[in-house]
């Protein structure tokens, strides 16, 4: 018989071990062979490589570990077969005393048991068979207590032991396991105390013992455990309950409209039962022992421990005398549920709780003691620093309300439902964690369904729904509201409690702002109850030295204020502001103010966050103000609008626009600080944000003020319009103070145009060319200055100057290309301001800008950055719907930028990212768009940027291809090429790109109609002159290697042109470099393109010698000696080129 598995089986069996790890072993075993006759073939291949992982010369990685583990598991299912396995020994074997087979399983178990991870349940199996138990167990056990004796630092030999011992003790009998039971609890003594930094040590020491505590006890339920009764659903919604007023089908549905109320009836506990047998046979002292230990790893730090203690406790309860398990529960209500318990201590009770009352041993007496418990839980909240360490403990206090479900009857749970209905509904909508918020919901689906005391259950549990509270978002701003219109009794009082108390004040900034926003939308529900209570106890809080507490305070201030407005108070905005408990709010602005000032306090950013939502809230409202209390507010937010982060600009700018609407009745104040304020700080030239700061409430003025027709009088101040001119002129250059613009004293001015002509001057100011924010507000502001009136005799040739000058905006710093928010501000401004124009059908044409800016507009569709290049699309798409604006070509612009009528924004931009630079190809054949359009794919071809330069150069590629037969077209896009490159000279980066495109060109052989004839093009003369100026001038040695490496692909034009040899002349020179990195490649790009001439010129003497020359000489060192030496074979080479290529005389 063979021993030894062939290759062929072995894969067989390997295959078989993946169909194992995806459909489990269960599926798998059932379709083995399990007849006994497989048992004898099976040890002795087992046996086999028994020997050969106790052979210390054969290596055991050679054993195949996915077979053993096919053929371990075919053993099992032959075994599971009712046999005696002593049939299989022979009475002259049993005589010799050969081994059995029992022990030959063993062996070969232990053996793989200890080298290889085999499952424990073969092992288990034979040592619990009925038929030889006593012949194998107690070796088994002994053997496992001597590890754990010898070996209490092995941690991975006292897990593979406490493993075994757990599923022995699992399967086996009490009648045989009882007599090992206290011989094992005492060799645990060490691992008592759970103090191994090992967790799966920890937690198989906890399975261990509670299966032993089981062992100690009677296999018998406990009589005093609570009995459910009908288990059925479909039972529970057709029977009548018996505490019901009368059958109302409501009551049966879900829909009742009221709580329900119990009778005295209902409150009368299940009569319980005592034990009737005796107990004085239980181990008190080793149950005792095992019970601490179990009570001790529900308080563990680790989830699994607390899992394996929880499911232990209630194991063990339902076999304890009443008295026992009573004390059992009132030891968890005590130690894991103290005021300053950590964690985890509250989820190990929480499931302990559960576990308990599944198992019918957590009696109704005991529920109002669990429920006060309960409802903290589902609130518990412990932080660490940015993240919260609870969210165990609420998932665990949901399992507790699901186990009560299903533990209790309808009358036992009748007088706690309201409670814990409430506080359901509130964490599946309002908890933080989606695995929350979905066991929330499957709980209250479940008391809904086992119960139905709930008012509107189903109607609720519809909203509930698992999905659906999934969006975080959607639950505070939608399922909330529709759950308050079933205006189910005290419900939405109890939401908005709970928002106030626990989500207003939460850790995480995004919960206190949605809870802000909810309370919005909630307060229009519960008018009286939020005046009268909740404004004055979140007032309260404002004062908080916790800065999240302060910061959620101010914004549900803020909410609540708005949704009261928008309820019912639009007539007498005052009313709330009558309520003794909330007549100062409007002085918690002046509290606040001063601590943000020296911006030390911690959390300033919250309140500078808080304060800007609190003013925009309460001017909202309308609110009355003193000037004052006015000027103070707008202080406030000139504060924070000048804060070196955009994140803060937003918020000021919502908070500006309602609080300009006071200065409608005292304008004066406004101009005032527009002046003397506003227009100074755009002079500042030291800090950036100081101007963004003085922009931002500009953008915010209101329509009726800016159209005021504003001066000063002479005598004490000076005409505005000569305040703007002084303003401008330190901040606008030469070529704007070139503008004719003359004022006389008594004229009079619109205020938008004297902020739009100091807004151009900030733009267009490149004294700070690094300060892109503040070009990109003044342009925001602008645009939506002009975009809410409409200024007749406005210079509009100048606005779109100033915009075109933005277009080419290239700002550069270590963070990249920051200049790409400028021309997305401008793209933006001219897709606004196009349309506007041209339909006010103004008799000031300006065909000429319009061009330029369709054609810049069009060159940062292909762009590089693909915000850019796509926002410029969506912007022309949306140009080209407009009839009225005279766009050259548009038909043709159209089919490219063409959209599906049911695509919005960001499919279009989707599409564009992929298919952009092809639809683009079309426009190279437009003269008026083929430059523009062109440097937009020599910017995005050339660049090292991998996800767009390869898409654009393939088109490029595939122009100049489909045109290489026609020389002119040829010829006119060399010349674009040579326009191009002559205005990027000045930016050594473009020109980097440049010479790269250049090389693709030539290296994949583009041009080659051109590279015949090179002297006949004067389009590519010119670039060859650009590349040689570049090379041979002073620069950096990047750009100038980059140079070498183009005009080394230029050599493989035609030798006999003049081109060829001018280009060969400077890389000769270039060999005689003080760069050792250029002298080297100069000598490659040379022996290349050499080795490409004629046979007779490659074959000649001279040639062979220059080859020499280059390949054997050392390029790259440095010194005295080698340069003379440089000096000479520098010499020689060019002689001899000279001699071959030279012209002829």
């Amino acid at each position: 018989m063979e021993k030894e598995l062939s290759k062929l089986t072995i894969a067989a069996l390997i295959r078989l071990k993946v169909l194992t790890t995806v459909r489990g072993y269960k599926t798998i075993i059932k379709l083995l062979p399990h007849e006994v006759a497989y048992l004898e073939k099976l040890l002795i291949t087992l046996e086999f490589y028994v020997a050969l992982a106790k052979d210390s010369a054969y290596p055991k990685q050679c054993i195949n570990q996915e077979a053993l583990y096919i053929l371990i598991v075919w053993l099992l299912i032959i075994c599971k077969n009712p046999f005696n396995l002593a049939m299989f020994d022979s009475a002259k074997s049993r005589a010799d005393g050969a081994k059995t087979t029992v022990q030959r399983i063993l062996e070969c178990l232990q053996v793989f048991r200890k080298w290889y991870a085999v499952d424990l349940r073969m092992v288990v199996l034979i040592v619990t068979r009925n038929e030889d138990n006593t012949v194998v167990l107690k070796p088994i056990i002994d053997n496992s207590l001597e590890t754990l004796k010898k070996s209490p630092m092995e941690e991975r030999e006292v897990l593979k032991e406490l493993q075994l011992l757990v599923a022995i003790f699992k399967r086996g009998k009490r009648a045989e396991m009882l007599k090992y039971a206290k011989p094992v609890l005492d060799h645990l003594s060490l691992l008592l105390k759970l103090d191994s930094p090992n967790t799966h040590i920890r937690n198989f020491t906890v399975k261990l013992v509670q299966r032993l505590v089981v062992v100690f006890l009677k296999p018998r339920l406990a009589k005093w455990r609570y009995l459910c009764g009908v288990r059925s659903l479909e039972q529970n919604l057709k029977q009548p309950t018996s505490s019901s007023k009368g059958t109302s089908q409501e009551l049966k549905e879900g829909l009742e409209e009221e709580w329900y109320t119990p009778s005295s009836s209902d409150l009368v506990e299940q009569e319980e039962e005592e034990d009737g047998e005796e107990d004085d046979d239980i181990p008190y002292e080793e149950v005792e022992t095992g019970i601490g230990c179990i009570l001790m790893s529900i308080c563990d730090k680790e989830n699994d421990v607390r899992w394996s203690g929880a499911k232990g406790i209630g194991r063990i309860c339902a076999r304890l005398p009443k008295s026992l398990g009573d004390m059992v529960i009132s030891q968890v209500l005590l130690q894991n549920f103290k005021e300053y318990a950590p964690a985890g201590a509250w989820h190990g009770g929480c499931l302990a709780l559960a576990e308990l009352a599944r198992r019918g041993c957590l009696l109704p007496k005991r529920l109002p003691e669990v429920l006060e418990v309960l409802e903290k839980a589902l609130r518990f909240n412990e932080t660490h620093g940015n993240f919260s360490a609870s969210v165990n403990v609420r998932d665990a206090a949901c399992y507790i309300c699901w186990a009560f479900a299903r533990a209790y009857e309808t009358k036992i749970m009748a007088p706690y439902m309201k409670a814990i209905a409430k506080c359901l509904i509130c964490v599946a909508l309002f908890d933080r964690e989606v695995n929350v918020r979905r066991a929330a919901s499957a709980a209250f689906q479940e008391n809904v369904g086992r119960h139905g005391k709930i008012p509107r259950g189903i109607e609720i549990n519809t909203i509930l729904d698992f999905v659906a509270v999934g969006i975080r978002k959607r639950c505070y701003l939608d399922l909330c509201v529709k759950l308050a219109e079933l205006q189910v009794p005290e419900v939405a009082s109890a939401m908005i409690d709970f928002l106030t108390d626990f989500q207003t004040v939460h850790f995480d900034e995004k919960i206190r702002i949605l809870a802000s926003e909810a309370l919005k939308k909630l307060a229009r529900f519960e008018i009286d109850y939020v005046i009268e209570k909740v404004i004055p106890r979140i007032y309260s809080r404002v004062s908080s030295p916790y800065p999240d507490y302060k910061h959620g305070s101010l914004f549900a201030l803020a909410g609540l204020l708005e949704g009261l407005f928008e309820a019912k108070l639009h007539d007498d905005s005052q009313m709330v502001f009558q309520n003794p408990g909330v007549e100062k709010l409007i002085l918690v602005v002046s509290e606040i103010y001063p601590s943000i000032i020296s911006k030390r306090t911690t959390g300033v950013s919250l309140f500078m966050n808080g304060l800007c939502r609190y003013i925009q809230a309460m001017a909202y409202v309308k609110v009355k103000l003193t000037n004052e209390q006015l000027q103070e507010w707008t202080d406030v937010l000139d504060l924070i609008a000048c804060e070196d982060s955009i994140v803060y600009h937003q918020m000021v700018q919502n908070a500006y626009r309602p609080l300009m609407e006071y200065y409608k009745e005292n304008y004066e104040l406004l101009i005032k600080r527009i002046k003397e304020k506003y227009f100074d700080k755009l002079q500042n030239r030291d800090r950036e944000w100081d101007r963004v700061g003085a922009i931002l409430p500009l953008s915010c003025i209101p329509k009726e003020i800016l159209e005021y027709q504003v001066t000063f009088d002479n005598t004490s101040y000076k005409l505005l319009a000569i305040q703007i001119i002084e303003c401008l002129l330190s901040c606008i250059p030469k070529e704007i103070l070139e503008y004719q613009v003359t004022f006389d004293n008594t004229s009079y001015k619109l205020l938008a145009i004297q902020i739009i002509e100091c807004l151009i001057g900030v733009i267009l100011d490149q004294s700070n060319p690094m300060w892109t924010d503040a070009r990109v507000t003044a342009i925001n502001t602008m645009t939506s200055i002009l975009s809410v009136m409409w200024v007749e005799h406005f210079e509009w040739k100048r606005i779109f100057e100033c915009l075109l000058h933005s277009l080419d905006d290239y700002t550069k710093n270590e963070c990249g290309d920051i200049g790409s928010f400028v021309r997305r501000a401008s793209i933006s401004a001219f897709g606004i301001l196009l349309p506007k124009f041209y339909e006010s059908k103004n008799e000031k044409k300006i065909e000429g800008i319009l061009d330029l800016a369709i054609q810049k507009i069009l060159k940062q569709c292909c762009e590089i950055m693909d915000t850019v290049r796509n926002h410029a699309a969506v912007v022309m798409s949306s140009l080209l719907t407009h009839e009225h604006i005279p766009i050259k070509h548009k038909n043709l612009l159209a089919t490219v930028f063409e959209r599906n009528p049911d695509d919005t924004d960001e499919d279009f931009k989707k599409a564009w990212l992929f298919e952009g630079f092809s639809r683009m190809e079309p426009l190279f054949d437009l003269e008026i768009y083929r430059r523009f359009v062109l440097m937009g794919f020599v910017f995005c071809a050339g660049n090292l940027i991998q996800s767009s330069n390869r898409s654009a150069y393939m088109v490029l590629k595939h122009h100049t291809k489909s045109i290489k037969d026609n020389f002119e077209k040829t010829e006119q896009l060399l010349e674009d090429l040579h326009k191009i490159f002559v205005e990027i000279m000045a930016n050594k980066e473009s020109q980097l790109v440049f010479l790269n495109l250049m090389q693709m060109f030539f290296n994949e052989r583009t041009f080659i109609k051109i590279e015949e004839t090179p002297d006949e093009s004067p389009g590519f003369k010119n670039i060859v002159d650009l590349i040689i100026n570049i090379a041979t001038s002073k620069g950096a040695p990047k750009v100038k290697s980059m140079a070498l490496s183009t005009l080394g692909s230029f050599l493989q034009v035609n030798a006999t042109s003049k081109i060829w040899y001018r280009v060969l002349m400077v890389m000769i020179s270039f060999l005689n470099s003080k760069y050792p990195a250029l002298r080297t490649r100069s000598a490659e790009h040379l022996y290349e393109a050499l080795s490409a001439s004629d046979e007779s010129e490659y074959n000649s003497d001279e040639m062979q010698q220059v080859f020499a020359l280059l390949s054997e000489t050392s390029w790259a060192l440095t010194g005295s000696e080698n340069e003379a030496n440089l000096n000479k074979v520098t010499m020689e080479i060019g002689t001899t080129l000279k001699k071959l290529y030279g012209p002829k005389t």
